[in-house]
């Protein structure tokens, strides 16, 4: 995947009760419960700036850190540190999810190259008991990596560390929006915790209105949270060329949640929320040499329910 289309990965620490430090949710479905140890890029070197324990794991905004550059909570802009950020972290990271899949090279005509593991993020917006699914909105070049990389065996990982199946039910590459099934089965309703949406994303999480973007950073065992504020929907044009724009599968005239933040590759598909909780839109690309902001694929309560009503047809 590019910078340009930010994937992500891991959350994290899993607590016994919610009321202990927000770090305890770890999305690990080797090591599920335990505290994070390290930041783990796929080159599988140490970070020195690792979160503290009893910290929410922090993407600072505005900042082209590499893979290890990560702030504790403690480090927060000014201007955000009013933010309720634990309660906003573990009300969004009980309703994230990682995917996993198999990336491959589709010029390696010998299978030399292949990637194992964290591909993305999503957010749960609805389930079936019956049927045992649990429905997650994510980016579409999250589970379709377009010409730069086939994706299979596309799994979820639950925040408590499960690993599912999952099932392609709906997609709509000119949106970058997908929807997958979680095969749960009997875990569906204590696994399925959907966001609740926004009624109106320019009104609740329109221009200078403070949102927190989660997912999982490539190689993360930890569901990062990256603060910033919203610079209301925007038209992409304004920061990208039309090549660049098509380049994400988009219009060149398409419109997005634009955010004053940093996200990560990893983090495409997961949840932008406002400050209370709701969810907003899912993260689509970060900053690079295109663009100093975000953009995010907005979404109110009307799209959600239209994704859920096409991805149960």
């Amino acid at each position: 995947m590019t910078e340009k289309q930010n994937i992500a990965e891991k959350p994290a620490q899993a607590a016994d009760s919610q009321k202990e430090s927000t770090s305890r949710i770890l999305f690990d479905d080797i090591d599920s419960g335990k505290t994070i140890g390290r930041f783990t890029h796929a080159d599988a070197k140490a970070c020195k700036t690792n979160p503290e324990e009893g910290t929410v794991p922090t993407l600072m905004p505005g900042k082209n850190s590499n893979g290890c550059d990560f702030k504790g909570m403690k480090d927060l802009p000014k201007d955000l540190k009013h933010l309720d950020f634990p309660d906003i972290y573990n009300k969004a990271a009980e309703s994230t999810v990682r995917i996993d899949s198999t990336m491959t090279d589709p010029h390696d005509k010998k299978g030399r190259y292949k990637q194992e593991g964290p591909a993305g993020t999503g957010a749960i917006i609805g389930k079936d008991v019956e049927k045992g699914e649990c429905l997650v909105a994510t980016a579409n070049h999250v589970i379709n990596g377009g010409k730069e990389v086939n994706i299979s065996n596309i799994k979820a990982v639950s925040a408590d560390g499960k690993k599912y199946d999952t099932e392609v039910r709906y997609t709509e590459p000119k949106k970058d929006t997908a929807v997958i099934a979680m095969k749960t089965g009997a875990d569906t309703e204590k696994v399925c915790k959907p966001f609740t949406a926004v009624q109106d994303v320019n009104d609740e999480a329109g221009k200078g209105k403070n949102v927190v973007a989660l997912g999982f950073p490539q190689g993360s065992r930890a569901l990062y949270a990256s603060p910033g504020k919203s610079d209301g929907i925007r038209p992409m044009r304004e920061d990208m060329s039309p090549r660049n724009i098509r380049e994400l599968g988009l219009e060149p005239d398409a419109s997005q949640l634009k955010v004053k933040n940093h996200i990560k590759g990893g983090q495409s598909g997961g949840p932008v929320v406002t400050s209370e909780g709701r969810l907003a839109g899912l993260n689509q690309s970060g900053p690079d040499g295109y663009t100093r902001d975000s953009y995010a694929v907005p979404l109110d309560q009307r799209r959600v329910d239209e994704l859920l009503a096409k991805s149960r047809r």
